[in-house]
């Protein structure tokens, strides 16, 4: 900007001395004088020791309006007096040599108080036939402002920069790294000026196995203008070991999208990295116990299938065994009852229907322990089974069974498909519907109602009875085995209950009740919904 400011007052100096030579009567200095007063940029004359002339732009930047308020006074009455001696200094080389001295940048106090900061370029020129300087000023103040501001930006900047726990750099264009905090300085131990010098900081500070990769990188995002991210280690001066960071750099660009600056951080990640590979070798360690826990299960699966398997067999073999006893008990007190039936006293007969009818029991509670233990290893098949069929067909099955008794169904809303097992269904209603039956209040016949609803992804399927109803305290009793509420009255294993709850279980549903003694039960089962309804 001083260099455009001289040319154009030397320029002007060189074309009146052209323009006054043509004709030989215009006289220069009137020449002259005529460029320097149309000239915006303010110019002044200096001889021996006093301001001589001043145009109109330089009367405007000292803030005066007569001319004769700045004629015969000095040009350091305008100057900082710190750059006094420096003026004196530039005017007598100049009177030495006759060369321009180089641009000066100075600060001028100006009459109204005001002050500027002010380029000035000093030549040598004659001046009504004697030496004079001609001074060109040039007003900076917005510049120098300018750039006060920027230099109290950048020591904010590397204030907070230095005051990150990261490492913060910066680079131009070309990706030459021009800053560095000192956290650079405490990680690496290199000082910022050998920093500055290396031909490349990567080999320098990195891992031999990652400094490569890092260069690389690098010119990659400076070429493409890409934010650049690597993981790679920093060696530690200190220790000479080396500590994991997390570099990354983001491009600056102007308006026209063009990268004028690169900005980057490098993050200490060390720990993280610990506690990645510690992470990773539990990881392979749990997968190792994983697969040896597997095996062991799958050894101790087969075995314990063995066993399960041995123990039916041992089952059915001791159900044949008790039950071939019983069964005889069954045939000759039948045989003991026809054929000598005639010949028995009424305690006679009393007896041999007490032996016929423990006998039957003790057959029914074999096949219903049985039935009880099949049902955890039984094999399912599970498939979309639609609920009012399968209802129907388990009543008139029942019915037949109970010809003795009269009983009622009403059957509603079972237009349902679910997802179940038909023998577990069976085990589920028959026990139930029996359950119905056979606690009808006396003298009343069973009635039984079966319905079904839609909840979320389940069908509820309700049984309520009209008969004796249970007690809240003992609700949650009559689901376990064996257990008889009313032993004395009613017949029955105990075990009907418990069989139908745990086959609702194994098909991944839900059972349980709600009664009140003598009012009747509902018992509810829950079965998974499958498709849409019939």
């Amino acid at each position: 900007m001083g260099k455009k400011t001289m040319d154009s007052g030397e320029n002007a100096s060189n074309t009146a001395q052209q323009f006054c030579s043509e004709p030989a009567a215009r006289d220069f200095e009137q020449c002259y004088r005529a460029l320097l007063e149309s000239s915006p940029n303010p110019v002044g004359v200096h001889q021996n020791g006093h301001i001589v002339y001043a145009n109109p732009a330089a009367l405007k930047l000292a803030g005066v309006s007569q001319v004769h308020e700045v004629l015969g006074t000095s040009i350091y009455d305008f100057i900082d007096p710190e750059s006094k001696p420096i003026i004196e200094e530039r005017l007598r080389q100049m009177q030495q040599t006759g060369q321009p001295p180089p641009v000066l940048e100075v600060r001028c106090v100006w009459p109204n108080g005001a002050t500027s900061d002010v380029e000035i370029i000093s030549t040598p020129v004659p001046w009504h036939g004697a030496p004079g300087v001609q001074f060109i000023l040039h007003d900076i103040t917005e510049h120098k402002h300018w750039e006060r501001e920027l230099a109290e930006s950048e020591a904010r900047f590397h204030q907070l920069a230095d005051s990150m726990p990261q490492i913060v750099w910066m680079a131009g264009a070309d990706g030459r790294i021009d800053y560095r905090n000192n956290r650079f300085v405490e990680q690496t131990g290199i000082p910022l000026e050998e920093a500055a010098c290396a031909k490349n900081i990567w080999r320098l500070t990195l891992h031999p196995d990652d400094a490569e990769a890092a260069t690389k990188n690098w010119a990659h995002s400076v070429h493409t203008g890409t934010v650049f991210e690597m993981e790679y280690r920093y060696r530690v001066r200190k220790t000479d070991a080396f500590c994991w960071y997390l570099g990354r750099a983001l491009p600056i660009k102007n308006d026209q999208g063009k990268v004028i600056r690169w900005f980057g951080t490098c993050t200490n990640i060390h720990q993280q990295k610990i506690t990645e590979a510690e992470l990773e070798k539990a990881k392979a360690a749990l997968a190792h116990a994983a697969k040896t826990l597997e095996k062991k299960v799958e050894s101790r699966t087969t075995k314990l299938n063995a066993s399960i398997k041995s123990m039916e067999d041992f089952c059915y073999s001791i159900a044949h065994n008790l039950r071939a006893p019983v069964r005889a008990m069954q045939g000759f007190s039948t045989a003991l009852f026809e054929d000598y039936g005639e010949v028995l006293d009424h305690a006679g007969h009393d007896f041999v229907l007490r032996i016929h009818r423990a006998a039957t029991n003790m057959d029914t509670l074999i096949l219903d322990l049985l039935a009880y233990g099949r049902i955890d290893h039984q094999d399912l098949t599970l498939h979309p089974i639609y609920l009012r069929d399968t209802i129907e067909l388990i009543i008139n099955h029942l019915i037949s069974e109970f010809e003795e008794v009269h009983v009622s169904f009403r059957l509603s809303q079972l237009d349902f498909k679910i997802i179940a097992d038909e023998n577990m269904l069976r085990h589920i209603f028959v026990n139930l519907f029996s359950n119905a039956i056979k606690f009808a209040k006396p003298g009343e016949d069973p009635r039984i109602e079966v319905s079904a609803r839609e909840e979320n992804e389940t069908i509820r399927i309700l049984v309520h009875d009209y008969g004796i109803g249970v007690s809240p305290e003992y609700q949650k009793r009559i689901f376990h085995a064996f257990e008889r509420l009313h032993s004395d009255n009613y017949t029955g294993t105990g075990i009907g209950l418990a069989i139908a709850r745990k086959a609702a279980e194994r098909l991944g549903g839900k059972m349980g009740v709600e009664s009140e003694l003598n009012s009747g039960s509902c018992f509810w089962i829950e079965l998974p919904k499958a498709g849409s309804e019939k």
